[in-house]
């Protein structure tokens, strides 16, 4: 495989489907490797991940935000390490306590308020046709409260650009902005759905849309079981459209040992979509393979 270039970006989005496990694997391989992310998380994957991973995202701003997903990857806080491109990455815990900070209810009042405000100026700016992301200096910015938004990669880490699910202004939005192509993972049924209607109804199904429109890479790491005729149809037409559905079905001839052996198998065939070498999981060869059924 020919290595993609690491000077452009990929844009990662996590949606509130079950499997966050997916999501946040891909993301600490990407850190771990020197790769640049647009990150983007739904609200509901936010929810899932405290249910799921233990990961206590809420009730902060994007910078605060951005730290802690550093710190549950164990990316440096200034990544500019030349370890093996390639190198599995350790064992995920799935059991994990929350890596957050106790937050106080002022201070949760506090978020909320400045999270209201940043809405209302990305509407009033959008409305005004000004070009604006959250890395410029706002009304939220001079909050003298910890949550601040500035998804903008800086010294916390140059690898990582985290947006808000609301904010069509950013980057990953326009066509004009280059990029190796996006996976949402797990991507949602109502994602699907919205991807396929092209509704665009926020940043994730907008990201989702350009990559269409500019016929670059998108992966769709669907979870849901069953799938009805309507999940069925949705996800044929983005297939057509030439978005690579790859459901989280984990395969088994590898004998996993660990729920991280399956999330790794999908991680890795994700990542083969993209032309990125990895040894995540193990593949099949003919030629070494052992007897399912010794002595049939």
């Amino acid at each position: 495989m020919t290595e993609p270039d690491k000077t452009k970006p990929i844009t990662l989005a996590i949606t509130g489907a079950s499997g966050a496990a997916y999501g946040f694997a891909l993301l600490k391989f990407f850190l771990n490797n020197n790769y640049k992310i647009d990150l983007v998380l739904s609200d509901n994957a936010v929810k899932v991940a405290k249910h799921e991973l233990g990961l206590d995202l809420q009730h902060c701003g994007l910078d605060q935000r951005k730290q802690m997903l550093l710190q549950h990857c164990g990316a440096a806080a200034t990544s500019t390490s030349t370890n093996s491109s390639y190198a599995r990455p350790q064992q995920s815990n799935f059991n994990n306590t929350a890596v957050s900070p106790q937050i106080s209810l002022s201070s949760k009042i506090e978020a909320k308020k400045a999270e209201l405000k940043r809405k209302q100026e990305l509407k009033n700016r959008y409305k005004q046709g000004l070009s604006y992301n959250l890395n410029e200096a706002s009304t939220v910015a001079a909050s003298t409260t910890s949550y601040t938004t500035s998804p903008e990669p800086s010294a916390l880490n140059p690898q990582l650009s985290l947006w808000a699910a609301d904010d069509i202004t950013a980057s990953i939005a326009s066509g004009s902005y280059k990029s190796q192509g996006m996976i949402i993972a797990p991507c949602s049924m109502g994602t699907i759905a919205n991807t396929a209607a092209g509704t665009s109804n926020n940043l994730i199904t907008r990201a989702a849309d350009v990559c269409l429109k500019e016929r670059r890479r998108l992966v769709l790491v669907a979870r849901e079981t069953p799938l009805s005729s309507i999940h069925l149809a949705n996800m044929l037409k983005l297939s057509e459209m030439g978005a690579v559905v790859l459901p989280a079905a984990p395969g088994f001839y590898q004998k996993p040992q660990t729920i991280d052996d399956m999330v790794q198998f999908i991680v890795g065939k994700t990542l083969d979509v993209f032309n990125i070498e990895n040894d995540n999981f193990q593949r099949w060869d003919s030629v070494r393979q052992e007897p399912v059924y010794a002595g049939h």
